[in-house]
This record gives structure tokens, sequence and C-alpha cells, in this order.
């Protein structure tokens, strides 16, 4: 779709009116009907578990230290830059085994990217952390007033959102991204198979990250983490852990993603929702942007986010 800047309403309170929702998420609130313990339909369709954590090879550089006392080289060090292995500012000249990253020099794991902001979370008043200039108002909003908080620094990607509709401990938060090291055409596809449903995306995604207020289900798996399309998203290649993700009692679920979990691209595709379950005109809830439509094959649209600027969601577009 066109080029444009998002519209979007970032420094309102968290008391802003709801958004208006697609057609098939007519109802702003939870179905008076639905079960809240849905701990035996909300179920993966496939395993969730994989052989490893994507960890790198090795904990430290081979090249570090120095396994002499000094070189002849001026100041008794290496013949190096500052003292320092031949890489580049103190860093290895290869690169870390991790997806598209690098070595944690100076600068964070991924040094191209905005400093952004550096968001501490808790589990108490997580959403406050995030700068005015990083909250998004979610469609589909249950409580008539959810955010989102979504920035950056260069080492983790922080996502939050305040909204009752975690008083089901199985509703996920899904945050779809497309990170690869250049972006061509947006082409349409399908999401994880989540409670009998299936999300549509309006672009192709690279990974899924995929959390919930009650991660171990009654088969015994963890489901937080982040998820890559093989096996049909059932491929968790990076688990995420009680460091990583924060439930604010019911109301609230707060997470943080290392890049390397990810990649360093700088710019990415972003889409969200959380899976209501099949609650006929309610199945997906608490969405961004205002007009994406998981319901629908199409998906609607989805932020382009270059992550080399500043992370305000003014400059974020919307396609």
């Amino acid at each position: 779709m066109g080029r444009s800047f998002v519209t979007l309403f970032a420094t309102v309170a968290l008391g802003c009116a709801a958004n208006p929702m697609g057609p098939r998420d007519a109802g702003g609130g939870v179905d008076a009907g639905e079960p809240t313990d849905a701990a035996l339909m909300f179920r993966d369709g496939g395993s969730d578990e994989d052989g490893g954590a994507m960890a790198d090879a090795g904990s430290e550089d081979a090249g570090a230290m120095d396994a002499g006392l000094a070189d002849a080289g001026p100041t008794g060090t290496d013949a190096g830059p500052m003292g320092t292995d031949a890489g580049p500012m103190g860093m290895d000249a290869g690169t870390d085994a991790g997806t598209m990253g690098s070595d944690a020099g100076p600068g964070g794991t991924c040094p191209l990217l905005n400093v952004g902001d550096t968001v501490t979370l808790d589990g108490t008043g997580d959403l406050a952390a995030f700068p005015m200039s990083q909250r998004l108002a979610a469609g589909g909003s249950v409580g008539g007033s959810d955010q989102y908080g979504i920035t950056w620094d260069r080492d983790y990607l922080y996502i939050a959102l305040s909204s009752p509709v975690f008083a089901d401990g199985f509703r996920p938060i899904h945050v779809y991204l497309e990170a690869r090291p250049t972006l061509g055409a947006a082409t349409a596809s399908s999401g994880k198979f989540y409670d009998s449903l299936t999300a549509g995306l309006p672009f192709t995604a690279t990974h899924l990250i995929a959390v919930r207020r009650t991660s171990t289900g009654m088969d015994g798996i963890a489901y937080n983490g982040v998820y890559t399309p093989a096996g049909g998203w059932t491929t968790l290649a990076h688990a995420l852990t009680s460091a990583d993700v924060f439930a604010e009692g019911t109301t609230a679920l707060s997470v943080r993603v290392p890049w390397s979990a990810i990649g360093c691209a700088t710019t990415i595709r972003l889409a969200a929702h959380v899976v209501n379950g099949p609650v006929p005109g309610n199945e997906w809830k608490d969405f961004v942007p205002l007009a994406t439509t998981p319901w629908l094959a199409a998906g609607g649209t989805y932020y382009e986010i270059d992550l080399t600027a500043d992370p305000a969601v003014t400059g974020w577009l919307e396609r």
C-alpha cells in the first residue's frame, strides 16, 4: 500500500478512548459467556521445543587476551590499534555464530542501531517505563484504553502491553517481525496456528515473538520464546525465561528480546496482536497497527521501522 507516516496518539494518557476495530472485531470487550480457564483449548499445534538455544559456540573470543607478557610494539602492547587484537575497536575480525549478529563489542550487540531507550522491566508498572513517544493505542482494545509500549536499544527489543485480556493466562501476545539484511516487496503469508486460529500476515515474517502469562501448559512444554517459520511456526529457536518475560498480575505483560535471537537487520516490518480464542467476532484483540487484520488472509497493514533512526513511533511508516 502507499507510503504514509503513521498518525499515532503517542502522547495520549492511558485512559484514552478505544480505537475503531476491524469488521470482524466489532466487540470492545470479552465475550460474556467466555470461560476464564482456557488451559485445555489453548494448545499449540506442534512441539514448542528445539534442540538448542542459539548460543554462541564459545563464551569468549579466542583472541581476547595475549598469552605472552608484552609484545615489542609501542607501549608494550599488541601491534593492533589501541593495544588490542587486530580487529577494529578491540573486536575480533570474525563475526558471531548468531543470526546476522556480530560480537558484542563497544556499542552493543547491534552497534548500527540507534542507541534508543534502555527500559528496565520488572512486572511493576512496566508500561510507564516506556517514553510517551513509544506508546501505541491498541485496536480491539479489551479494556477500552489498552496500550502497547515498543522500543529498543542496541541489545534488546522491548515490548509491553497493558490490558485486562491477560485475565486468561493462555492468551498470548504474538509479535511478527520480518528482519532481513534488505527488505524487498512485502508478500502476505500465514502466522502461527493457535487455539484453532491461524493469523493472516501482511508480510512474510522471519520471526515470531510469542509470550503469555502462563508459559508452561499442561503438556509441560514452555511456550514463551522466539519462533521461526520452520514446521509451520513450531520451531522454538530461542526460549524466553522469567528473566525476560514479566506479568503484572492479570493486567499487563512485558518482554525484552535480545537482538541476538533476531539478528541485526537495520529495518524491520512489525505487526502484533493478542489471540483471544474462538470467540465469534472477537477472535483477535489488542492489535497494532490499527488497520492490521489478522482475521483476513491479506493481514491488513504493518509498520516498517528504521532501527537506525530515533525510536519515536511518529517516525514509523504504516504500509
